[in-house]
């Protein structure tokens, strides 16, 4: 019998330094600090194909001791950005990132990762029970808006192999002595053009910086007068700036119009010859 006693000590007497020594190593758990019921949230409430919209969370520290860590947002299983956290006891703050929003089925869900405790200088890991939101599920439709523009762009750019093509195809068949002259001619014709607009972008300017002027005059006999007689004729004369910075500062319209104008004039002059 006494030597079984001593035995069954020794046994408790170590069972208890393994159960020790494992919490001693064991991190610590913080059961009312993180994510709050909230979860997950948007700037908006419809997300639209192809809006940059921000992804909000809400984060709650209940403990007694300032918490860091890091705020990782995924998207199923892709991560759509970080953001780094600091809380003061019982401080509860936001934490968001930036999302272009994709067409297709999402899951938007949060994780805190590498939750610390701030005791002085040290910092322990802990691991925070509320570190993980609900996953948010949403469905965004294709936005018709952004699939006319890439219409628009495709229908541009084959436009523009188009018009180099015809350009190749001049300058193989047509002579050097023919080509070099028309090529230059063409040329001159885009610079003025170019410079017409720039032109015309500068006028525009001004007179748009004067009607700005009467419109923020003060209210008085003389600037009434002057008013009345002056901003008519400028509203005027910035539409047919406008307009006239439209045509030549797109390629296709100036030209297209302008072989056009050609065209017409060509005909006139044929059908009065024939005519005589």
């Amino acid at each position: 019998m006494l030597k079984i006693v001593p035995k069954f000590i020794l046994s408790l007497a170590f069972l208890a330094v393994v159960l020790c020594s494992s919490n001693a190593y064991a991190q610590t758990e913080i059961s009312n600090t993180g994510f709050t019921q909230g979860n997950i949230w948007f700037s908006q409430s419809k997300l639209v194909e192809g809006d940059k919209v921000k992804i909000f969370t809400a984060l709650w520290n209940g403990d007694q001791d300032a918490i860091s860590g890091t705020v990782t947002f995924y998207d199923k299983s892709v991560i759509l950005g970080q953001k780094d956290f600091t809380l003061s006891p019982n401080e509860l703050k936001q934490a968001s990132i930036d999302w272009q929003v994709t067409a297709g089925d999402h899951s938007i869900s949060a994780q805190i990762v590498n939750a610390k405790t701030l005791v002085g200088t040290k910092g322990e890991t802990v691991y925070l029970s509320n570190n993980k939101t609900a996953t948010s599920e949403y469905t965004v439709p294709k936005n018709p808006a952004l699939i006319k523009v890439v219409e628009k762009t495709i229908t541009k750019d084959a436009l523009a192999v188009e018009v180099k093509k015809a350009g190749e195809f001049i300058k193989d068949n047509i002579p050097a002595s023919v080509a070099e002259p028309v090529s230059q001619a063409a040329d001159s014709v885009d610079a003025w053009r170019d410079s017409t607009a720039s032109s015309i972008d500068t006028q525009k300017a001004e007179v748009s910086a004067e009607i700005k002027k009467l419109n923020e005059a003060p209210k008085t006999a003389d600037s009434k007068d002057k008013s009345v007689t002056e901003k008519p004729f400028a509203y005027v004369k910035l539409f047919f700036l406008t307009l006239g910075s439209f045509i030549f500062g797109h390629k296709i319209i100036f030209y297209g119009l302008s072989i056009s104008l050609l065209f017409i004039l060509i005909r006139f002059i044929y059908r009065k010859i024939k005519n005589r």
